[in-house]
């Protein structure tokens, strides 16, 4: 329900992961979110959740993030569009 809320969000082609963050963080993996985008989100990149996590280089992380459910406190990621279902974040570079 989540996905087609922030499909008309996100420019064309940009990077993008879903995933239900685990205490506001990115999990390591997350399939039943992560592959269901990828279908959803056709006219995007899908890229695994790590791709979000607190280690990888403000540089290197995903533009943007998709947090079902529960917020995404990741400091580089501001909240951009909230809904019922979750929340949609941009990298701050």
């Amino acid at each position: 329900m989540l996905l087609p809320k922030v499909r008309p969000l996100l420019p064309r082609g940009v990077e993008v992961t879903c995933f239900r963050p685990v205490n506001g963080a990115a999990p390591a993996e997350d399939t039943d979110n992560f592959y269901p985008a990828i279908g959803q989100l056709p006219r995007q990149s899908v890229v695994p959740p790590f791709t979000a996590m607190s280690d990888v280089p403000r540089k290197n992380l995903v533009e943007y993030v998709v947090a079902v459910g529960a917020p995404f406190t990741h400091p580089n990621y501001k909240e951009i569009a909230a809904f019922p279902e979750g929340r949609l974040y941009r990298v701050q570079r």
